[in-house]
Order: structure tokens, then sequence, then C-alpha cells
């Protein structure tokens, strides 16, 4: 019932920001009205998945969400000479990860920003930004070699620790599936703590109320040590439903852009 009614105020939301847009606005305003249709775009695709177990309608809602956050990217990139979008704001992109075929993250990826922007913190970008130079060096022919054991050290330098967050980085890198077992579950823990933290803080952001059920980021690490091929438990994480794992890989062209285009209802009804 709970998940319904989230899905609810979700495509309420998504409706009232389809009826104010004004393409024409300027860059900050855009950026607020994409950010929020994104993450309206990913409680829908949630709710999908926990309330009606619907693997389809989580991967459309979340590559619709990538579909848009990559439109607002090229926007940025072609017409607003300057204008920067924080790269920790990923959660398309990890759905792309999840959810889409590798070239369109990889796409993502590139079009992401690659020096901090205010309000992200450091660590916030260094976290992004290790996901992001891992899939240019690894996926896109001809990409920049990328350090990731210089980017997690840089990471936990600003941190002042260790953290199973650049651990899980380094196993990567090296293809160790021991180290990256271990440090997984360390990262998993970690995670949940913090998530269950910041969703029962005073003035918690709405949309973690069905965002602290799955842990996006986990999951999109988890399927690409499967592509390197590493050695995955086949056990359950916390926050990362079996089901979410077996989603559809689905094409950009399977959803349609929303924003700035005639819509009609029934697009609305699911993800």
């Amino acid at each position: 019932m709970a998940h319904h009614l989230h899905a609810s105020i979700a495509r309420y939301e998504l409706q009232q920001l389809l009826q104010g847009f004004q393409p024409t606005c300027d860059f900050r305003e855009r950026l607020r009205v994409y950010r929020a249709f994104c993450q309206s775009l990913e409680t829908l695709a949630f709710c999908a998945l926990l309330g009606r177990a619907d693997t389809l309608g989580f991967s459309r809602g979340l590559m619709r969400a990538a579909l848009h956050w990559k439109a607002l990217l090229e926007h940025a990139r072609d017409h607003e000479p300057g204008a920067r979008v924080p790269a920790s704001w990923n959660g398309p992109l990890l759905g792309a990860i999840c959810c889409g075929p590798r070239s369109f993250a990889c796409e993502l990826a590139a079009l992401s920003a690659r020096a901090p922007t205010p309000p992200e913190y450091d660590d916030e970008f260094l976290s992004a930004l290790l996901l992001q130079q891992y899939l240019r060096a690894r996926f896109v022919a001809g990409g920049e070699p990328a350090d990731l054991e210089v980017l997690c050290e840089r990471m936990e330098d600003y941190l002042g620790r260790q953290t199973p967050r650049a651990e899980v980085y380094r196993a990567v890198s090296r293809r160790d599936g021991r180290l990256f077992s271990e440090a997984f579950q360390a990262w998993n823990e970690e995670v949940v703590r913090e998530l269950r933290i910041r969703a029962e803080a005073p003035g918690a952001p709405p949309a973690l109320a069905v965002g602290r059920y799955i842990w996006l980021e986990g999951m999109a690490v988890l399927k690409l040590a499967e592509e390197e091929g590493l050695w995955v438990p086949d056990q359950i994480y916390r926050l990362i439903p079996p089901l979410a794992r077996s989603a559809p890989t689905l094409a950009p062209s399977a959803v349609s852009l929303l924003l700035g285009h005639p819509v009609n209802e029934q697009e609305l009804i699911l993800p």
C-alpha cells in the first residue's frame, strides 16, 4: 500500500513538472526541473519493483530517467557555456548501468563533469569520478587510461581513512575477486547504516522514503564486476533485491522523452 501511495505522489509530481516546464527557461530552472523529474521517475521504477515485482517497469523507469539526464547534459554542453552539473548527481548513470547497454552508460559518463561542482563535496565528486573513469577506460575505444588506484588514494586522503568503496574499486581495478567480495560486503553494511540514518533524520528528502530500500550504486558495481569476470558470491545483499538484478536490459529507444514533448496520459501510468 505504501509503495502505491509513493507511486501516486511521484506520478502527480511528474504531471506537475510536465505542465509547468518552459523550454526557454534559464539553466538553473532547467536543472531543477530535470533533476526532480528524474528523481520521480526513479521513485516510480523502485515502486514498480518493490510493489508489483515488475522488472520491466523498473528498467523502463530507470532508462527513461537516464534518457532525460542525457538530454540535460547535452543541452548544457551545446547551449550553456560554463554550465556544470554535479557529477555526484549520478542516479541516472547508475540506472543506465543496471538496465541499459554499456555504450549508453558510457555516453552519460562522457558528458559528466570532471571537476567538483558546488554544492558537492570532494569525496562525493571523487566517488562519482571513480565510476566515470572506469567506464571511459574500460568500454570506450581509445579512451583515456584511468588509474583507479590513484583516485582511491585521493578519496581516502580526503576522508583521512580507508573506505570499503575505495577497496571495492581497487578490487575491480586489480580483478581481485577475494578482495572484492570482502570489501563489497563491508560497503553494503556501511550503506545500510547510512541510508537508515539519512531516511530517519528530520527533513529527509521524500525520495528516500522509497530510495532507502534499493542501493542502486551497489547494483551497478556488482554488474560491472560480473562483466569483468570477478567472482561474485551467489548471495542476497541487503538493499539489492534479487529481482532487481534480473531486470531486463533495454535500449534507449525502448523509452521516450517526455519533458518538452507532447505526452499522452497513458505514458505516465507505468514507468
